[in-house]
């Protein structure tokens, strides 16, 4: 992870360690360059299959010796601020909704969760993708209550923010809309609904519409617009789901060149999603067979879903 960050920020590629969009990686390699490092760049291989990451990481610990613990101690404490922010969200969060004893319970358990604790020191995704997640989340019920342009602009801000961190993120861009539509018929159509609230769902709707532009305007912007809205077709993919019939086991391929959906511009991220469903299989074949991991991703999101729904209606 901090080969790719150095390669980001001093290289301008993300071609490293595809998996994870760049921002916790830029933010852990920021401090390493401040202070000065040394970096072997021989082992990267161009290729859309590579997983360079791993040996350059082994290069970079060579070129460094000693100093490379020095060095990777700075760049793990530029990620701890991820594990600050989702504590002080889910302190504000609990206490909008029950108070200030609420809100110190909910910090605790943020501080003392077992994985929070383990992953909040270190150079990957998984704490700050919770923490962005929370943020983002708690921002979004903020604009659901004031609805205004000042809340709008910080919620495309912290949903840039989650999708820069996390691919898996990307599902607020439909759950937002969806969460935001049944929000609005629980709370203002009806018989008792005042003509005042009618009205005021285009100035909403048009506020929704710049969170999600401007939040996918900024996570192109975290790319350096690099690759940005190149055609689906001219992508190499490496996972059986997006390679199609190929005829070759690990050959790669795109099942939608020359088809209808072909030309239609898009992410980068799709080609580096494609990588993630290959590190799965390859490291835990089980583990992404397993229907029960899908159930439980899916009654998370729902509940997760209806407690929000629930508690903006309260509000």
């Amino acid at each position: 992870m901090l080969s790719a960050g150095l390669s980001q920020v001093q290289c301008g590629r993300f071609d490293v360690y595809r998996v994870n969009p760049p921002l916790v990686k830029a933010v852990a390699a920021l401090p390493v360059i401040a202070v000065g490092c040394k970096t072997d760049w021989s082992r990267f291989i161009d290729r859309s299959w590579s997983r360079s990451g791993f040996l350059l990481g082994y290069d970079f610990i060579a070129a460094n010796g000693e100093s490379s613990l020095r060095l990777m101690t700075l760049a793990r404490w530029a990620c701890i601020p991820f594990s600050l922010a989702g504590a002080l969200a889910s302190y504000l969060w609990a206490s909008h909704i029950y108070g200030r004893t609420s809100g110190l319970i909910a910090l605790s358990l943020w501080c003392f969760e077992p994985n929070i604790l383990a992953q909040g020191h270190l150079v990957t995704t998984d704490a700050a993708a919770a923490a962005a997640g929370i943020c983002a989340s708690y921002v979004f019920w903020i604009w659901l209550r004031r609805q205004t342009w000042g809340s709008a602009s910080c919620a495309a801000l912290a949903l840039a923010v989650a999708l820069a961190t996390t691919l898996s993120w990307l599902i607020l861009l439909f759950l937002w809309p969806l969460l935001f539509a049944v929000w609005w018929f629980t709370n203002h159509l009806g018989a008792d609904a005042a003509p005042y609230y009618r009205v005021r769902i285009g100035r909403s709707a048009v506020q929704l519409s710049l969170i999600m532009s401007l939040a996918i305007y900024l996570l192109c912007v975290s790319y350096q617009c690099d690759g940005m809205f190149v055609r689906l077709g001219c992508y190499h993919f490496t996972s059986d789901l997006l390679t199609g019939d190929t005829g070759e086991p690990g050959a790669t391929g795109n099942r939608f060149a020359g088809g209808l959906l072909s030309d239609i511009p898009v992410h980068p991220t799709l080609g580096h999603d494609a990588l993630l469903e290959q590190d799965l299989k390859t490291s835990s074949p089980v583990l992404a067979q397993t229907p029960c991991r899908t159930r439980a991703d899916g009654f998370l999101l729902a509940s997760n879903a209806a407690h929000t729904i629930r508690k903006a209606s309260f509000q």
